[in-house]
């Protein structure tokens, strides 16, 4: 007989938690380092499963060459996409996200730099912490 947990947790309560992931959650006052600007961006982990799905078809898609020794302008390309398509859920810039912004040649660095920041934000503290950052 298995002893029973001391705190059961609703399923419907997983499902919620799960929903507030896949919106992201505001990371707010991102330095863009020497630029003197700040931004703030909805982000999701860059774990999370939409990701690691995508990730997995793009390098799939490469060819075994390219895998074995990967350029940095593809690996760079594979990485905006993803977090164009996976992991900014929305920005406080006068554009949408996409992937031609984050690799713009002279801002894109910049972007990724903060989208990255944010996705490890994300991963570090937990949806739930921001949240509760919001509310206070």
């Amino acid at each position: 007989m298995t002893p029973e947990p001391s705190n059961v947790i609703n399923l419907q309560d997983i499902r919620a938690a799960k929903a507030r992931a896949d919106a992201g959650v505001w990371v707010k006052d991102i330095r863009l380092d020497e630029l003197g600007i700040s931004i703030s961006i909805r982000a999701r982990s860059l774990n999370n499963p939409d990701a690691t799905r995508l990730r997995s078809a793009l390098v799939s898609a490469l060819t075994v060459e390219q895998r074995e020794n990967l350029p940095a302008d593809v690996s760079d390309d594979i990485f905006a996409e993803i977090l164009a398509s996976t992991v900014v859920t929305g920005w406080s810039l006068d554009e949408p996200c996409s992937k031609a912004l984050l690799l713009d040649p002279d801002i894109g660095i910049y972007l990724r730099g903060a989208a990255t920041y944010a996705a490890s934000e994300v991963a570090r503290r937990g949806v739930a912490s921001f949240e509760a950052d919001a509310k206070n």
